[in-house]
């Protein structure tokens, strides 16, 4: 996992690298070993989420990261608190009511935006979820199907809400250009 962030780094001006990069993890996420590399560096693609991807068309670390959290709660939650930290650190204000002199909107909104994510993709999931797991009780599906066809669901749930996530905002900054 060392390797594979580090790649993505190296390249991370090159989404079509990155976007391999994090595609080739997320098929292997399910491995013990995988995910401890993931948990392990979770704070470095959380910054490369945040500032990275911010310029980005596609949202492809957060789709990774939408996969590996709708798999792990705890990985879920370890990522909720970074984000947490980040919005205190780039929110308009501080806690005392001044103007934060670190205030970054474009990064404080992408936070907000994640956090959200995350919270569609754990707490609400994917509806179809819920027939997979009836299908291999039922013996349907094989358990390497079950696998396979869970992590397709998972990818698409997480396309699906970063795209959404992509037309509002694309929404937005035409509003906010006609105002000007």
């Amino acid at each position: 996992m060392e390797k594979v962030t580090m790649l993505i780094w190296q390249f991370r001006d090159d989404p079509a690298v990155v976007q391999f990069m994090a595609q080739f993890v997320a098929r292997f996420s399910g491995s013990r070993s995988t995910y401890d590399g993931i948990e392990f560096y979770l704070p470095q693609i959380a910054h490369m989420i945040i500032h990275l991807e911010a310029d980005w068309d596609e949202a492809i670390l957060e789709r990774f990261a939408l996969v590996i959290a709708q798999q792990s709660q705890h990985f879920a939650l370890q990522l909720t608190w970074i984000l947490e930290g980040a919005i205190e650190d780039y929110q308009p204000e501080t806690v005392e009511g001044k103007p934060n002199p670190g205030y970054n909107q474009l990064f404080y909104h992408r936070c907000i935006t994640l956090l959200s994510n995350i919270e569609r993709c754990v707490v609400y999931g994917s509806p179809r979820s819920m027939e997979l797991q009836r299908m291999y009780e039922k013996g349907d599906i094989s358990r390497d199907e079950y696998e396979q066809m869970k992590l397709e669901d998972r990818l698409n749930n997480a396309k699906q809400i970063t795209t959404h996530g992509a037309n509002f905002r694309n929404l937005m900054q035409r509003m906010k250009d006609t105002k000007i």
